[in-house]
């Protein structure tokens, strides 16, 4: 898919194994004094039955509303947007949280991992909870720029995508849903001209290999078209197994800078 600033290719499948898709994806693309901004959103709910489902859409509806309802105005208002993108990011967070948390009075224990990306101008925003990732490409290397909310990732305090070794089976030290107190992750920084972006569950990362992932991303040239990307992506994840949700964005910013 492709609009003026922003081209995307995005896909999300239940894998082989699981009967539900309990991940979800938002994306929202706007526009001022003709130049673009865009949310890329996901959120890997987890739960028995079908509450991990609910968990996960109810944090992309929150964010549906904060968009239309906040966002929209701090873009056109504010003195200090980044800052101030900020700050309401992370009170639209423990905001959900608290919303999820509830449910635990009516004995339901569910909860979601959310990642989420907002992008404008020349620079990017990122606030993160739980163990979805996101990744950039630049000097034709591959680097996660979330920090995995897990115990393994603690203790390897890696980056980079050769370093990490997440087990899939290995416990959530935060998500949206099971503490009533929460630390996300938050990252403002700059967009670089050749900078492309993937935005993924544990279902894809979980099931492919490092490198594997890496090459795909350095072979990938400026007319490529970034749902066969994520196509392609998707059979090598069915080939091994596929034994969660797998949830997939490929992003390229195309402003000119």
């Amino acid at each position: 898919m492709k609009n003026r600033g922003f081209e995307y290719g995005v896909i999300s499948k239940c894998g082989l194994v699981k009967q539900v898709n309990q991940d979800r994806i938002l994306i929202n693309i706007g526009e001022k004094q003709l130049s673009e901004f865009g949310m890329f959103v996901i959120a890997d709910g987890m739960g028995g039955h079908d509450w991990g489902e609910v968990a996960s859409t109810i944090a992309i509806s929150e964010l549906e509303k904060w968009w239309n309802d906040t966002l929209i105005n701090i873009i056109k208002e504010s003195d200090n947007m980044w800052t101030s993108i900020k700050n309401s990011l992370l009170t639209e967070f423990n905001y959900i949280n608290y919303i999820v948390t509830n449910y635990k009075h009516r004995n339901i224990k569910m909860g979601t991992t959310l990642t989420v990306m907002f992008i404008y101008g020349d620079k990017y925003i990122i606030a993160h909870i739980g163990d979805s990732r996101i990744y950039i490409r630049e000097n034709n290397k591959l680097k996660q720029l979330t920090k995995d909310h897990t115990a393994s990732f603690r203790k390897t305090r890696s980056s980079t995508l050769n370093d990490s070794s997440i087990n899939a089976n290995n416990k959530l030290t935060q998500c949206i849903g099971i503490n009533n107190i929460i630390n996300p992750y938050v990252k403002v920084n700059n967009i670089t001209r050749n900078n492309m972006f993937l935005l993924c569950s544990d279902g894809l990362y979980n099931y492919i290999n490092n490198k594997h992932l890496e090459n795909i991303f350095i072979t990938i040239k400026r007319n490529t078209k970034l749902q066969e990307i994520v196509t392609k992506i998707y059979d090598i994840v069915k080939k091994n197994g596929a034994g969660d949700n797998v949830s997939i964005i490929v992003l390229r910013y195309n402003k000119s800078f």
